[in-house]
């Protein structure tokens, strides 16, 4: 018990609950069933998801919808897969590959987690203007405050399906194996580090209990 009590020590009190990802899990089980034997294209994923309130576009597309005040926050072209929340609240996943196969499935669930804790903080707000973070300046982008409750998840998400978490006195030690929280303590302050550990305490014991 006394790694628990060491690593709740070492986050100070949380006073923001954190957000459950929304369950993804029927319209990710329809997913595979339809890439099952081979990948299926953008369009025919839109058809599955559309009544999940999930979209998939192409970078090009994506690129378009942007305003020009935020063109500059986009990401690369060359990365694969990323996600954001739309102007209608929507989780949107936009793509540079041709299409979606068996082996993105993951990559993905992942993501519309991650995207789900945004919409959920964007529907706590009212008659605030949605604006995307410049994932290219890693260390402002790692410090935003929704991405600090929504990276936390994606964390512990990590400890869950590849890590093998189990018990919460666990936790300290994986994290210190954990390559996305190894990523992120690279580049922010020692401040924003503590408020990342404050949410993986809090996701974890909503995981794990």
């Amino acid at each position: 018990m006394y790694n628990i009590k060491g690593f709740k020590d070492y986050t100070e009190s949380v006073n923001e609950a954190v957000i459950m990802p929304i369950d993804y899990s029927d319209l990710m089980r329809e997913l595979a069933e339809a890439c099952a034997q081979r990948p299926i294209s953008i369009d025919q994923a839109n058809m599955i998801a559309w009544n999940h309130d999930v979209k998939f576009k192409r970078y090009d597309e994506f690129y378009r919808s942007l305003p020009d005040n935020l063109k500059h926050t986009a990401p690369p072209q060359n990365t694969p897969l990323f996600g954001y929340i739309d102007d209608e609240n929507n989780v949107t996943i936009v793509l540079t590959i041709p299409g979606i196969g068996f082996r993105e499935l993951g990559f993905i669930s992942h993501m519309i987690q991650h995207e789900s804790i945004h919409k959920g903080q964007w529907e706590r707000r009212a008659n605030v203007e949605y604006t995307l973070p410049d994932a290219n300046d890693r260390a402002k982008y790692f410090s935003n405050k929704d991405e600090i409750m929504a990276f936390s998840q994606s964390i512990v998400e990590i400890m869950l399906s590849h890590q093998r978490i189990r018990e919460m006195s666990q936790l300290r030690e994986l994290l210190k194996t954990n390559p996305l929280y190894n990523d992120i303590k690279k580049v922010v302050t020692e401040d924003v580090l503590k408020k990342y550990n404050k949410y993986i305490y809090q996701y974890a014991e909503q995981y794990l209990n």
